[in-house]
């Protein structure tokens, strides 16, 4: 069953205020996942069984490597400015791709990770020309 993307952002939408993320990011995280109850955004490496825990846990992902490019790394590269407003970078979401689905790990055998950062990219692309 496809994902409602109009409903999914608002679901996401209070969560990733919380954090301060872009929510068409978070958004494109959770139609390239697609995961069932518990695994929505495809956090696996900790416990978090609801879907707000799921949401919670991507959206704290992305500020915290969104914080260590900025304030180590290259803050220049991390935004761009595009259809009137801020989003991440290619670049950004490049390097967030290595960290939530780095490619050639065990919990990934069919090498699903190596397509993240394209499938990602061309969402998030796709989800900001709706206007989410």
């Amino acid at each position: 069953m496809a994902i409602d993307r109009k409903t999914e952002y608002v679901r996401i939408l209070p969560i990733a205020a919380r954090h301060g993320v872009d929510p068409a990011f978070i958004l494109s995280i959770r139609i390239a996942e697609d995961g069932r109850p518990g695994r929505e955004f495809g956090v696996l490496s900790v416990d978090a069984p609801t879907y707000e825990e799921q949401c919670a846990v991507a959206c704290n992902s992305v500020a915290h490597r969104i914080f260590d490019m900025c304030t180590s790394e290259r803050p220049d590269h991390a935004f761009t400015f595009s259809r009137g407003r801020l989003s991440y970078s290619d670049w950004f979401i490049q390097a967030f791709a290595h960290t939530w689905a780095p490619p050639h790990v065990s919990n990934d055998p069919t090498q699903m990770n190596a397509n993240w950062y394209n499938n990602v990219k061309a969402i998030y692309l796709s989800v900001r020309s709706e206007g989410l």
